[in-house]
């Protein structure tokens, strides 16, 4: 497994010797069990990351973004930083 790998790398390119947790990001790591799989491989409790967590909307927003492109799409337009 890659992370185990990559664990080892750092391990060894470090002064640590010891992670607290991995937190998994990006597309794949939403496929289900990930987390489990790889918490479960290394023995590092792991986490999927959710950059919405503590988003909040405007009440002047009526439909919520479906994906994080589309917010920074949004955030673009209102604010005038490029066209799209």
């Amino acid at each position: 497994m890659e992370i185990a790998r990559a664990l080892q790398f750092f391990f060894t390119s470090s002064q640590y010797n010891e992670i607290d947790y991995i937190v998994l990001a990006g597309g794949s790591a939403v496929l289900p069990g990930l987390d489990d799989a790889v918490a479960t491989r290394t023995q590092v409790s792991t986490m999927v990351a959710n950059p919405f967590a503590l988003m909040t909307l405007s009440g002047r927003i009526k439909k919520p973004p479906i994906a994080s492109g589309c917010a920074g799409i949004d955030y673009r337009l209102r604010f005038g930083d490029a066209e799209v």
